[in-house]
């Protein structure tokens, strides 16, 4: 009884894998930073307690989060500005002391 191709045959498993800077260089801006932080979250927890990595990575999330609301609030350019104005205010404090 034959219900099928998988879809995770060797040959589409191959052509994905083929295809994948294709996609990646497509995908939204919001993509490619989830996909960033989520790397980064987890190298975060493999560099070892209080190293020198886990402190770059520490510092990189941080001011990647305050890059995310550069581009945000340029890109999108909320009616209510002032409120990200001063989140993004405190987040550069917030990086600034912790460093």
């Amino acid at each position: 009884m034959s219900v099928g191709v998988s879809a995770f045959g060797s040959a589409a498993l191959s052509r994905d894998i083929r295809d994948w800077p294709r996609l990646a260089v497509g995908a939204p801006l919001w993509a490619l930073y989830a996909t960033t932080v989520g790397v980064l979250g987890v190298l975060y927890f493999l560099a070892g307690a209080d190293s020198v990595p886990q402190g770059i990575i520490y510092q990189s999330l941080s001011l990647g989060a305050l890059g995310a609301i550069v581009v945000g609030v340029t890109r999108y350019r909320p009616e209510r500005r002032l409120a990200w104005v001063l989140f993004g205010a405190g987040l550069v404090l917030w990086t600034l002391g912790d460093f």
